[in-house]
């Protein structure tokens, strides 16, 4: 049995696969294995991924039709060998530790699950987090207060190390996207304990045609629809998570919001008036939530003053903060 399965999703990344895929050749940790999924990529991927294959033998590439992110990361799962599992997205790359740093925080708290910190490049160049040296354990309510408030940890599926064995009976929901928000808190929520790195070693890249910064479509109404099944599912059972869990809900719509405005589109005046409403409401909790970020609560003070002038402060705040 190879010790770690790594699966990368490869979709018309032509310009990006082979540094990224370079990146994992190169670990420290040489007991791995390489999965390339391409799901049915139009550019030269797909040739790339045959040539990488070549390259080493631990690579091994898989051709079909396209399915989109989750479908391909689901097919590479159910093909690992590995005992346990690591996402990375192919337009990223990774330090050369980043296999090391994660599989030796799961031997060393005997945990289920692994995550360490990232660093985000914008498409302006600017670099944000560089992450610390410290490291610790949590339980699973633990860690997924961690991740509803948005401070070192989040949902997305990179950059965390996975016992294979958390995948029994869980997927990640195809045709959706936002898929991590669907998936990631069932997968914390299995683990018994997860341990924690805050040392960056895995690095997303913020690309202008990505769905982050690309146009709005109702597609990205999956976020909002994603956060509130994570908080039905877990409000029962984990009342101690309920402010964070409206945390998480109102981020969403503010998230959502703010696409909406960056796009420029007019046809969602009304969904704006209502998603006004809905983070005016559950925002008053948000409010007097001492967890909750600033930012947080300046966009909900900013937002009783109308929508106009939100989006100043949006706007100023992105420039200040050198997003756009």
């Amino acid at each position: 049995m190879t010790t770690v399965s790594i699966v990368v999703p490869v979709y018309n990344v032509e310009k990006y696969l082979e540094s990224c895929v370079n990146s994992i050749i190169h670990q420290d940790f040489k007991d791995i294995e390489i999965l390339l999924i391409d799901d049915g990529s139009t550019d030269s991927s797909s040739k790339i991924c045959d040539d990488l294959k070549g390259q080493d033998s631990r690579i091994r590439v898989y051709h079909k039709k396209n399915g989109g992110l989750s479908d391909a990361r689901n097919y590479g799962t159910k093909l690992c060998t590995g005992k346990y599992v690591t996402f990375i997205d192919s337009d990223d790359t990774v330090d050369t530790s980043y296999v090391s740093y994660l599989l030796n925080l799961i031997l060393t708290y005997k945990a289920d699950m692994s995550i360490c910190s990232h660093r985000t490049i914008l498409h302006t160049g600017k670099v944000i987090g560089l992450g610390r040296k410290k490291e610790y354990k949590l339980s699973s309510t633990q860690c997924m207060r961690e991740i509803l408030y948005d401070k070192v940890l989040d949902i997305s599926a990179w950059a965390k190390l996975y016992k294979i064995e958390l995948f029994n009976g869980i997927e990640f929901p195809k045709g959706k996207l936002f898929e991590d928000a669907y998936t990631t808190y069932k997968l914390v929520m299995k683990s018994s304990f997860i341990a924690v790195g805050e040392e960056s070693k895995y690095t997303y890249m913020v690309r202008k045609n990505s769905i982050v910064t690309s146009g709005f479509s109702e597609k990205k109404f999956d976020l909002i629809n994603a956060c509130q099944e994570m908080e039905n599912s877990l409000i029962m059972e984990h009342p101690e998570l309920k402010d964070a869990l409206n945390r998480k809900v109102v981020f969403s719509y503010l998230s959502t919001l703010n696409s909406i405005l960056d796009s420029r589109v007019v046809e969602y005046q009304d969904k704006i008036q209502k998603m006004r409403k809905v983070i005016l409401r559950r925002g008053k909790i948000v409010l007097k939530d001492k967890e909750a970020a600033s930012r947080d609560k300046i966009a909900i003070i900013a937002l009783f003053f109308g929508i106009n002038t939100y989006q100043l402060i949006w706007n100023n705040y992105q420039r200040i903060s050198g997003k756009v």
